[in-house]
């Protein structure tokens, strides 16, 4: 669908988004557009000066939340209208003036600023990324409206979630609005570009088709489940990953959701153990894996404290991937070790993978913890790693690697 619906205003101007962000125009028209709600937010904003302890009135936050109930409501369908977009944008601009106000001390003000305003726009920016729509135009109008809103508030829990809105390999207006930021963004910024130095070698051609599901089986350690993407990025090939619990990895495979009714769930839980507890790999379970909707979309070099690491062995000829988690650190009582699992590709591997399943050698090595003033022994062991193609698979992706790294060819004519 292209974006170029028409917008209604009491001016009765037609206008795409584009152009009335290029005129300026955005502030001023969502604040007259929802002037009620922005009424709402300044009322939620006000504290008697009286004291620093007396929090806003609920009467102001019961109405501050139904106006607000109105705005999301036109954002329902973002970004398919110009109507959704400039809603969106009017939430970011309530996010600014909460987050701006002298009473954002207040518990009850920071709760509403977190949960009824900047929530809706990190689930809308997280929904469009998983429709897979690609539109510099939308994704800039996300993070921009996104850093009006958080500013320096912003939390880690924000923080993930806006690598994977962002992604590894963002549009180059975003890109460079990620480069100019000094907060959140730009910390981003700098971590698409550590993290894509930490890939001295791209993958082998052969996985450039599509994602594919990693998992890791280690002698004495749990299963390890992942998912491994190729990117292009400045002409480069580059490997993206994210990694599935036990309960996705199950729900997904064995096409058994994790059920709505909390009174069901010591069933599911059983259901779950038994079949986890047995897991082999095999082409049965292959076949399943193929055929599962294990969630590819938020792939990126960095995810759950794990970054992904790639290099070769010129005289092993061998291709190697680590993803590795360095020693978090909580206090001197309190801490997890390095995590790292490397997984190798023989040269024959390097140059055609083996069919449905294709079966690695791995590593895993796990450093000393200590939790509860308990030491936790480090561990090491070697197994095998299982690779496996999901989702759609084309030869696209290849075709454009060719493409890319075609040489420029000048012809002079006279």
């Amino acid at each position: 669908m292209i974006g170029l619906f028409l917008f209604a205003s009491c001016s009765h101007e037609v206008a795409p988004y584009d152009d009335l962000v290029e005129k300026g125009r955005i502030e001023g028209l969502v604040r007259k557009k929802y002037a009620g709600f922005f009424k709402g937010i300044s009322q939620l904003a006000m504290v008697r000066n009286s004291s620093e302890d007396v929090p806003p009135d609920s009467i102001y936050i019961k109405k501050a939340a139904q106006l607000t109930d109105n705005v999301i409501t036109d954002v329902r369908q973002f970004p398919l209208t110009v109507d959704s977009r400039l809603a969106f944008d009017a939430l970011s601009y309530g996010a600014l003036d909460l987050r701006t106000a002298g009473s954002f001390s207040h518990n009850d003000v920071a709760f509403f600023w977190e949960n009824a305003l900047l929530d809706p726009l990190l689930t809308k920016g997280r929904e469009y990324v998983k429709s897979g729509m690609s539109n510099e135009s939308t994704l800039l109008q996300i993070v921009q409206a996104l850093q009006r809103g958080m500013g320096d508030k912003v939390t880690n829990d924000m923080l993930l979630a806006l690598i994977t809105i962002i992604g590894p390999k963002p549009p180059e207006k975003v890109i460079e609005f990620c480069r100019a930021d000094t907060l959140a963004f730009k910390r981003i910024y700098d971590l698409i570009y550590y993290s894509r130095s930490l890939q001295k070698y791209g993958p082998p051609l052969w996985m450039t088709t599509g994602a594919w599901f990693l998992g890791v089986d280690i002698k004495g350690l749990p299963f390890a489940f992942f998912c491994l993407k190729p990117i292009i990025a400045d002409k480069m090939l580059y490997l993206t990953f994210r990694d599935y619990n036990h309960g996705t990895f199950y729900a997904a495979v064995f096409d058994d959701p994790v059920p709505e009714d909390s009174g069901k769930m010591d069933a599911w839980l059983t259901r779950a153990e038994a079949v986890m507890s047995s897991l082999t790999f095999d082409d049965k379970l292959a076949e399943r894996i193929t055929r599962c909707s294990l969630p590819t979309y938020d792939t990126h070099n960095f995810y759950s404290d794990y970054l992904i690491y790639t290099d070769a062995d010129s005289l092993k000829k061998e291709y190697m991937v680590t993803l590795k988690r360095e020693r978090i650190h909580d206090s001197p009582f309190a801490f997890a070790g390095v995590d790292s699992i490397t997984v190798l590709f023989s040269t024959k591997q390097i140059t055609t993978g083996e069919g449905l399943m294709t079966p690695l050698s791995a590593v895993r090595v796990m450093g000393s913890s200590m939790s509860g003033g308990r030491v936790i022994p480090g561990r090491k062991g070697e197994g095998t790693a299982y690779l496996i193609p999901i989702g759609v698979h084309s030869p696209e992706m290849l075709k454009q690697i060719q493409e890319a790294t075609l040489p420029e060819v000048k012809v002079n004519t006279r």
